[in-house]
């Protein structure tokens, strides 16, 4: 009975270092999670300064942005404002700016007129584009 006892002793104490190499092995994983655990935490709170830097900036930017808005709509009214409104300009005032061959000729038959009784004349164009060839004078 004695052995007996003696085997179920050394069976259990060899169950006990297997538990005990097992229990060793799980410390061993636990404490390489902790370190990974601790690690990401570091690495979050990295995250969350860049992120608070980044809106900082982003704001400056924003603010940057709004002032160059003010002032180029500032520079912008200074411009339109200042500018001088024409009127459109008419059939006439065009067709006078306009160098047409009509004008030379008028101005080559008619040498006793000056440039200003020129600048003056009236001209008058018609759209025949929509006149048959036989209805054309």
């Amino acid at each position: 009975m004695l052995e007996k006892v003696w085997e179920l002793l050394d069976e259990y104490h060899a169950e006990f270092q297997g538990l005990k190499e097992t229990l060793k092995g799980q410390n061993e994983i636990i404490r390489d999670q902790q370190e990974i655990v601790r690690k990401q935490k570091a690495e979050v709170e990295k995250q969350v300064t860049t992120n608070r830097e980044l809106s900082l900036h982003l704001e400056d930017i924003k603010q940057q942005m709004s002032d160059q808005l003010k002032q180029v709509q500032k520079q912008l009214e200074a411009i339109v404002s200042g500018a001088v409104v024409t009127p459109p300009s008419t059939f006439a005032e065009v067709a006078r700016s306009s160098s047409s061959p009509q004008r030379s000729t008028t101005q080559s038959l008619s040498s006793n007129s000056t440039a200003e009784s020129t600048a003056n004349e009236l001209y008058c164009m018609i759209d025949t584009s929509r006149v048959e060839e036989q209805d054309r004078g």
